[in-house]
């Protein structure tokens, strides 16, 4: 018996995924360059692995963590990319766009329906805040505790309640590039614009997310369509974060086991 880290009950744990369980076979059989196992990039220990531990940990009871799955995870496993097709992708492709530009486009939410929104926006909030109570090693902590304490009260009460949050704004970028859709990476928080951006990458889709009262790109954009959260679809493979991951893969980290024998050039591309 401890404490749940949601509803603060001493209570049975049980042991919880940081991404969720049910993602971890999607990336073993549609990514990683066509290898059995998930490929694990550590740009703190700069090393790379193929691997399929799972990174969990006794954090909530099974109420909240069931809490989780109903409102976040089951819809959002019915909507990222998977080796039988990417139901969001599919979705979006058949609505009118906002705004389209030659590397982005953007939809309003009500491109799909609203329980698929909700879902979306329950999980994005779900896995930033689980980051920010996460028990990280200090030197492996790739969030840095980036919600603090105002925004962490105020994202478990909406977890717990589906109470209101002020000054958040989410966008759900959609990847177009259906070779680079089997990645997942863990929530991150650095300074851009004057204001935190939240992010995180599962399977075909970033959330990006923005909290607090300075200006941003993402602020403007909500703003001016009337709403706290919107779509994007671009191409993953010609952002700087992918072409980074790559660059690391080949010589910015040291490559361990079987991944360390791969001629990368050969499988992904010069």
């Amino acid at each position: 018996m401890t404490r749940c880290a949601l509803c603060g009950f001493d209570r049975v744990l049980i042991k919880s995924h940081l991404i969720p369980a049910a993602a971890y076979a999607h990336l073993r059989r549609n990514t990683n360059f066509g290898m059995q196992q998930s490929v694990k990039i550590n740009k703190y220990e700069k090393t790379a692995v193929q691997t399929d531990n799972q990174v969990q940990q006794p954090l909530l009871c099974k109420d909240c963590e069931d809490l989780f799955s109903k409102h976040g995870e089951r819809i959002v496993g019915q909507l990222w990319s998977t080796q039988g097709g990417f139901p969001l992708f599919d979705m979006l492709s058949l609505k009118t766009p906002r705004v389209k530009t030659p590397k982005i486009t953007t939809f309003d939410i009500d491109a799909i329906d609203k329980v698929f929104v909700d879902g979306l926006f329950y999980f994005a909030i779900s896995i930033f805040w689980r980051a920010e109570v996460w028990s990280w090693h200090r030197a492996e902590n790739p969030y840095g505790n980036g919600l603090g304490s105002r925004y962490e009260l105020e994202f478990k009460e909406f977890l717990k309640f589906n109470s209101g949050l002020s000054n958040l704004y989410l966008c759900v970028e959609v990847n177009s590039d259906k070779d680079s859709r089997g990645l997942f990476s863990f929530p991150s928080c650095e300074r851009l614009e004057g204001s935190w951006y939240h992010s995180f990458v599962i399977l075909g889709m970033r959330f990006v997310m923005v909290v607090g009262g300075g200006k941003s790109k993402i602020r403007d954009v909500c703003e001016a369509i009337g709403s706290n959260m919107f779509f994007s679809l671009s191409d993953f493979s010609e952002s700087f974060a992918f072409k980074d991951m790559i660059s690391s893969a080949r010589g910015g980290v040291t490559r361990r086991g079987k991944f360390s024998s791969l001629d990368l050039d050969s499988l992904v591309g010069k």
